[in-house]
């Protein structure tokens, strides 16, 4: 799904209803730069693309389906050109470890399709380790 000016200037797509939560929580409203964001409809995968329509050159980032709860991004054409993995999306208890593992695919052009090829194969090589 494209993020367009029309879904707000801020979008969020979770991976489910609590994580949505977690959006107004509170953690955004910080000055000086809060952040209002609105929420999107729930990822079916955790899998971003950002091309510039200029020169083409595109970024893909992706995550493990269990390490993150959101991904999030101004609408396509805002200046900031930012792209959110949100990783875990809980509290971390004193003396606990938590990992992570994300993917940032860099190229020329590369289709939703492309992209959906490299997530299934950075996704098959994970479980293999």
């Amino acid at each position: 799904m494209e993020a367009v000016k029309g879904g707000g200037d801020w979008q969020a797509f979770p991976r489910d209803d609590p994580a949505a939560a977690l959006f107004g929580d509170g953690r955004w409203a910080r000055l000086p730069h809060p952040v209002t964001w609105k929420i999107m409809p729930c990822l079916a995968v955790p899998l971003a693309l950002h091309c510039d329509a200029e020169s083409g050159l595109t970024a893909v980032l992706m995550s493990r389906p269990g390490d993150r709860f959101a991904v999030s991004m101004p609408y396509g054409d805002e200046g900031h050109r930012s792209v959110y993995l949100s990783l875990f999306g809980g509290d971390l208890k004193v003396g606990k470890e938590a990992a992570a593992a994300a993917r940032l695919v860099i190229g020329k052009v590369i289709t939703e399709e492309q992209a959906m090829e490299l997530y299934r194969a950075y996704v098959k090589r994970q479980r293999a380790r």
